[in-house]
């Protein structure tokens, strides 16, 4: 879970062991509650969601990678990892008067 004014970064590391790996793709797309696609970041290993950039609700992070080389080619064979982000809005911060004290407080 998320505030809305905080945004979000979501980050991956990649291991491959292979010696004759010479191209990893990795595809990151970030869809809505109704599976739209928003955002598709090609070869990144994080994507990164600013404050206010996505309204309140669930969303889902799909990374799809895949590998090939002058040897052999792999990019029909995929994994995918997927997650979910709940971004809820964030109450703004309001005055409460207590012990003659002004202070402030939130709820998450």
């Amino acid at each position: 879970m998320v505030g809305n004014k905080d945004g979000f970064i979501a980050d991956a590391k990649f291991a491959v062991d292979c010696m004759k790996s010479e191209r990893l793709t990795a595809r990151w797309d970030l869809l809505d509650s109704n599976q739209t696609v928003l955002r598709t970041l090609p070869n990144a290993t994080q994507l990164i969601s600013e404050p206010y950039a996505v309204p309140p609700g669930l969303y889902e992070v799909t990374i799809t990678a895949s590998l090939w080389s002058s040897y052999f080619d792999l990019s029909h064979k995929t994994v995918v990892v997927v997650f979910c982000v709940n971004v809820f809005v964030q109450q703004p911060l309001a005055p409460v008067v207590g012990f003659r004290l002004l202070t402030y407080c939130h709820s998450l």
